[in-house]
């Protein structure tokens, strides 16, 4: 299938290790220099990240992802080296690797099973010919991880069609929680440990919330800065999933067993009756008033974590709103994933410490790039 496509754009495929490309793609810091880079925030366990733990790193060498598009989003093919610019912190550097070759990837594929998206994805399996025949191709891998206030691993590593099509089929929903934060941690844990010319990513299929985490926002970046991984998100939308759920029935109400209420004067005292005149239902009241919170409170006006960290990583968040759209998505993503190039840099100045950022331009007009947004580096003792 990869080779198909080869030769169909007559263009070398991108190295590819991950879908969690997020801040900062592998910087690693002299050893000659006696300097630390990104810092690792996270414990083994990937739920209880040290802030303070940090690195040792092999190398200067800064590497990043690059996704190039024309003005109508089509993906650009062919370009050379020539054609890029890269800048640190607004000084201008020298690329000393361009690659747009093809490297196996490593995936971890994260599912949301919360009551909030039970509608969306009671089933998946259906995805598992695009993310094995266009995404991992026939060296790639992938994992499955569910979370909503529990994280577990439905699947490790594996080629097989028939294992993430079992682990993707009859998902069972429940709890109010997801704990985003805390399973991209899990995630970065996992591809932490995979072989390193491997191209790494997670894909994220969530309504792209965070609840009941201990991680934090600036602890997964920084994780997956220090990982190399890249994040993709498919967007599980809270509104369809709210319309597609059948209905629940409320409650007894304990005023109801506990506390007599007067009768209206010239009205029976039915039950019918007692419900109408107490309970004053609203037409469309229960089903309005969540998604009024769903649509309101999760705006993306007020960017979700989880398209945070996709953009920051050099990632995308795709909106989903039916099969067939998504099977579309993951195709989209493969495709971009395998025509990525990658640039890697020594940086010329490393005096400022904290978060650097990362700029690729390209010379030809019109065009459109994104990478990730930066690194993170401390000198010794400074964490």
């Amino acid at each position: 299938m990869r080779g198909a496509m080869r030769k169909a754009r007559h263009q070398p495929l991108l190295n590819l290790t991950g879908m969690i490309f997020v801040l900062g793609w592998g910087l690693s810091v002299a050893s000659g220099f006696g300097q630390t880079a990104v810092a690792r925030t996270s414990t083994a366990s990937g739920v209880q990240p040290d802030s303070k733990a940090a690195i040792k790193v092999q190398s200067n060498l800064v590497t990043a992802p690059v996704t190039v598009t024309d003005s109508s989003g089509r993906i650009v093919y062919g370009l050379r080296e020539s054609d890029f610019r890269v800048y640190d912190n607004g000084l201008p550097q020298r690329i000393t690797r361009f690659d747009n070759e093809e490297h196996p990837i490593a995936a971890v594929i994260l599912v949301q099973d919360n009551d909030a998206v039970a509608p969306l994805v009671k089933n998946l399996d259906f995805v598992v010919p695009v993310l094995t025949q266009m995404l991992l191709g026939p060296e790639g891998r992938a994992a499955v991880i569910l979370f909503n206030r529990q994280i577990r691993r439905a699947q490790d590593f594996t080629n097989s069609s028939t294992r993430l099509e079992k682990a993707l089929k009859n998902i069972r929903a429940e709890g109010s929680q997801a704990r985003l934060n805390d399973a991209i941690m899990q995630a970065i844990n996992l591809l932490d440990h995979q072989p390193k010319p491997d191209r790494r990513i997670i894909l994220a299929i969530s309504n792209g919330w965070d609840s009941g985490s201990e991680t934090t926002r600036r602890e997964v970046v920084q994780r997956a800065a220090a990982a190399q991984i890249t994040i993709y998100g498919l967007d599980l939308n809270g509104a369809k999933a709210l319309l597609e759920r059948k209905p629940t029935p409320p409650p007894p109400n304990p005023i109801d067993t506990n506390v007599a209420r007067p009768p209206v004067p010239g009205m029976p005292n039915t039950p019918d009756m007692d419900t109408r005149i107490w309970e004053n239902p609203v037409p469309g009241g229960p089903i309005l008033g969540e998604v009024q919170r769903t649509v309101l409170g999760h705006s993306k006006i007020f960017s979700s974590p989880l398209a945070f960290y996709s953009r920051f990583t050099g990632g995308r968040l795709y909106s989903q709103w039916s099969s067939r759209a998504l099977v579309q998505h993951l195709a989209r993503l493969a495709d971009e994933i395998h025509t990525q190039y990658e640039l890697a840099y020594v940086p010329n100045d490393l005096s400022q410490t904290g978060f650097h950022r990362i700029e690729i331009r390209v010379k030809r007009p019109g065009m459109r790039v994104r990478n990730p947004e930066g690194y993170f580096y401390y000198k010794p003792g400074t964490r």
